[in-house]
């Protein structure tokens, strides 16, 4: 299954383990001088680090949850459609093989075998036709549920976008992480 260009990037990285890890990385790391290590007020960076990991759980969470539906929305849809295209299917040749033994019955009971291979025709034609009927029926549910479920889906994606503008509207300013390598 392709994604499409607007789609929101699958991944398996933890962001709330890796800012842990950074933060840890710079607390832990110890500080030597004259090795081109940063100054930096450890607290601010620390309490940076902590706002942002409080802001990811509540999105990531709604991301992945999305994430799962959309994928249970696409194979619930392809399940149904699977089904009823079998469905149709089975009926289709239940009512074929019906029509022919009651032709071949026909035939063989009747002493006007012209009239019964005519007859017998036109059942074939009939169950035929009701067998291309019921799959163009099945086939036309199948397009509406896979229609519903591709709106269901941008739906959900103008959602994920919404939550992503509201995240980054809470971003701090680049200003203020201008300011954390200042000694002041």
């Amino acid at each position: 299954m392709e994604e499409s260009p607007d789609a929101l990037p699958r991944t398996d990285v933890d962001v709330e383990a890796q800012l842990e890890a950074l933060r840890d990385f710079v607390v832990k790391g110890g500080i030597t001088p004259l090795n081109h290590r940063l100054w930096l007020d450890l607290e601010e960076f620390e309490a940076r680090i902590e706002e942002i990991i409080g802001l990811l759980p509540k999105e990531v969470r709604r991301a992945r949850r999305i994430t799962r539906e959309e994928q249970r929305i696409i194979q619930d849809a392809q399940d149904e459609a699977r089904r009823i295209l079998e469905e149709t299917r089975a009926e289709g040749e239940q009512i074929i093989r019906s029509s022919r033994e009651e032709a071949q019955r026909m035939v063989e009971a009747s002493a006007i075998r012209q009239r019964a291979l005519e007859q017998s025709e036109q059942i074939l034609e009939r169950a035929e036709a009701s067998a291309r009927e019921i799959r163009d029926r099945s086939y036309s549910y199948a397009q509406q549920v896979i229609d519903n479920v591709l709106d269901s889906l941008r739906r959900l994606r103008e959602s994920v976008e919404a939550d992503k503008r509201q995240l980054e509207d809470v971003r701090p300013d680049r200003d203020r992480r201008s300011d954390l390598g200042r000694d002041d």
